[in-house]
């Protein structure tokens, strides 16, 4: 679990992660990253850990930009101090499939050099799917 549940939020709407609340809020639903991080790996990603609080706070950061319908890094700094991380980057997206959203982080150079900096050792990834059918990614690279 996490140390400070106080850094896990980005606004004052979630006091903590629960999907099920979130689903009520705002509508929507989680998303299994698995495929996502398969299409990763194959492409040369080399993390050895996933991560259950990175896991929480990309869903919860996936969620908060659903809710705003905005693509954006809000709160990184609070991520970041919550991992208690020595180095540590993070990749967004809206996409309406994983493919997607993978094809938009290794086109981007500073996106895919997130996803395959062997510095990064953990790995969360969160999706939210929004009422209308696209997803809100979180992916937190970090050591």
């Amino acid at each position: 679990m996490l140390k400070d549940k106080s850094l896990l939020k980005d606004s004052d709407l979630f006091e903590e992660l629960d999907n099920e609340k979130a689903a009520t809020l705002v509508g929507g639903q989680s998303l299994n990253p698995a495929n996502l991080l398969n299409l990763m790996t194959d492409a040369g990603a080399t993390w050895d850990t996933w991560s259950v609080d990175a896991y929480q706070l990309a869903i919860n950061h996936s969620i908060l930009m659903c809710n705003e319908s905005d693509l954006h890094h809000k709160g990184f700094g609070g991520r970041f101090n919550t991992l208690d991380a020595n180095v540590m980057a993070e990749n967004v997206a809206y996409a309406g499939t994983d493919q997607e959203a993978f094809n938009l982080w290794i086109n981007s150079p500073d996106h895919k050099a997130n996803m395959l900096n062997p510095a990064h050792k953990n790995v969360g990834v969160g999706i939210w799917q929004c009422p209308d059918g696209y997803n809100y990614y979180t992916a937190i690279f970090y050591s």
